[in-house]
């Protein structure tokens, strides 16, 4: 909890700030001639935005966590995987692979700083 909020309460708070700092620049300093009205065009990006927010929250509470199970229950069945076959305390695969899992997602954020776009 950050100033009373949830994780969701915070980001909302945040995304509210931004986009309200962001239609205030807007305003004062346009970087084009506008066609279509504000209120249309805003409208459109925030459904887009609570679309791909419910998406995104959808697929975190559902389709990864039954994704990622059901590709170990895989594994385990048909013994494929390092720890499929190495005999190791369950508690010690455990610790293994949050290690190796954060080893790769550290992995990916320094290559998204290295590798140009």
């Amino acid at each position: 909890m950050f100033f009373g909020l949830s994780e969701a309460g915070l980001r909302f708070a945040v995304f509210a700030g931004i986009f309200l700092a962001l239609a205030a620049v807007e305003l004062v300093w346009p970087r084009r001639i506008i066609t279509a009205g504000k209120a249309r065009r805003w409208a459109t990006n925030l459904t887009i935005v609570g679309i791909d927010g419910a998406v995104v929250r959808a697929m975190g509470l559902l389709a990864v966590p039954v994704a990622g199970s059901a590709a170990a229950a895989y594994a385990g069945a048909h013994g494929i995987g390092l720890f499929n076959w190495l005999a190791m305390p369950a508690w010690l695969e455990t610790v293994l692979a949050i290690v190796a899992l954060d080893f790769a997602i550290w992995l990916q954020h320094v290559a998204t700083h290295r590798v140009p776009a």
